[in-house]
């Protein structure tokens, strides 16, 4: 049986000491999601000394951070505590959060110009704003999408778990799936790193795990059209244009090209200059072409004002204008809308496509659990189950699920093979429940509220 321990480390992002081995776990789990950047949830059971231990325990470890890891293997699995449990009889259960967490310290109020891609923008977010994670970005993969195409909200600003997600919605240019995670680096024993992220397609990630029918305790498979959406619009609000005659004061907006009455540019309508990163609002359209702006017209960035050539988007406050799709062969007519008033035509058409390709069809639904003591990887050599969370998930294929299709492991079929967007680890019991998704299906922020990814923590006893 595979052992873990668990240890508490101090409260610091980039080299955080050990502080203590703590007891035993009497029970404990693990939960890892995809769309929560990695782990996203580590629960453990540990009994306390005595009466005084259990206070100190549950009055001064908040924010800490905490590891569970096997001596043998080199990558821990961490997060921050963020609620410290009485849990029967001198005992106390530890809850911690993982990456995604602190993904969400600082507001991002910026706007992102012109010319640099989404990795790109990627790569400098993490480095401003995520103190988590380390420097090492050398797994932040090219994407070829231009970062401006999605613009902080106004005045608010993003989270970057939030401009993460728009990224990895913004796909690239061949429309392939992005995901974003971090995994904890190496450690000695003695003191915890930074984590490190990962951005890639979909499509370049290869088959990392093999497990068999006899490795698994339960199996649930199904095709489901309970979700299916066979006619997808997406109502669209935002333009772009280029500056044709400069204003210094940076209160009129003259784009000789434009159609600003066309696209139905309204009083209150929002204004960013994506060059200089100034906004302001809209007062009147004065014209196709000309529009002024609300009291001084532009405010912040490194000018404030409309030179030549900068370019600009306009947000309408209701997103009148749409793009739709529609799935081929679909059983059943269905329809699915939604407003996202940022998107410009292009963008708006993409994603219509895209999940037109997700809802279109009968999506496989399954579930898993290896119990297994130990996993293969493609290989052939074997891992405790617990580093399949520990090593960031992948591919992972039932070899054997039918009998009559014929595999080598390096074939990926929609079938058996799938991307794993979920997993539940029981540290008691060691098993790994995994929620996979088809290889080729779509991973999407919007696919959590309609319920095909959202799962719950394992129930463990």
């Amino acid at each position: 049986m595979t052992v873990l321990y668990a240890a508490r480390f101090e409260n610091n992002d980039t080299n955080a000491a050990q502080l203590e081995n703590l007891p035993d776990i009497e029970a404990g789990g693990i939960r890892w999601n995809l769309e929560r950047f990695g782990v996203d949830t580590i629960e453990v059971t540990v009994k306390a000394r005595n009466r005084d231990d259990m206070f100190i325990r549950l009055n001064n470890h908040q924010g800490q951070r905490l590891a569970v890891f096997d001596p043998f293997w080199f990558r821990p699995i961490s997060g921050n505590i963020v609620d410290v449990q009485e849990a029967g009889a001198r005992r106390v259960k530890y809850v911690c959060r993982g990456p995604a967490w602190r993904h969400d310290d600082l507001l991002v109020r910026t706007t992102f110009p012109t010319g640099q891609d989404t990795d790109e923008r990627l790569k400098s977010l993490l480095s401003t704003y995520v103190d988590v994670v380390s420097s090492d970005v050398g797994d932040i993969d090219a994407t070829g999408k231009d970062a401006a195409e999605f613009q902080t909200e106004w005045p608010r600003g993003n989270y970057p778990s939030e401009i993460i997600n728009a990224y990895r919605n913004m796909s690239d240019g061949s429309q392939n799936s992005w995901d974003y995670w971090c995994v904890d680096e190496p450690f000695d024993g003695t003191a915890l790193k930074q984590y490190k992220p990962y951005f890639r397609a979909r499509s370049s990630r290869a088959l990392r795990w093999v497990v068999q029918r006899s490795d698994l305790s339960s199996l649930q498979l199904n095709r489901s059209i309970s979700e299916l959406k066979s006619y997808v619009r997406v109502w669209y609000g935002s333009f772009e244009g280029t500056v044709t005659t400069a204003n210094a004061a940076g209160t009129t907006l003259i784009d000789a090209v434009a159609n600003f009455t066309g696209f139905g540019v309204e009083p209150g309508d929002r204004i960013t200059n994506i060059t200089d990163g100034s906004r302001g609002k809209v007062k009147t359209v004065n014209s196709g072409g000309n529009i002024t702006l609300v009291g001084d017209g532009l405010v912040g960035g490194s000018d404030a004002q409309f030179d030549l050539n900068d370019e600009y988007t306009i947000e309408r406050l209701d997103a009148w204008y749409s793009a739709a799709s529609t799935a081929a062969d679909a059983p059943l007519t269905r329809h699915y809308e939604i407003n996202d008033s940022r998107m410009r035509y292009e963008q708006a058409q993409s994603y219509a496509d895209i999940l037109t390709d997700f809802y279109g069809s009968a999506i496989q639904q399954q579930r898993f659990t290896v119990a297994s003591r130990y996993i293969r990887s493609v290989n052939g050599a074997r891992w405790p189950l617990h580093q399949v969370i520990a090593q960031g998930g992948g591919i992972i294929q039932i070899s054997d699920l039918y009998p009559t299709v014929g595999l080598n492991f390096d074939g990926l079929d929609s079938q058996t093979t799938f991307l794993i967007t979920a997993m539940d680890y029981d540290l008691t019991r060691n098993t790994l429940t995994v929620y996979p998704d088809s290889i080729d299906g779509r991973l999407d922020a919007r696919l959590r509220a309609v319920g095909i990814l959202g799962r719950e923590m394992v129930g463990r006893t």
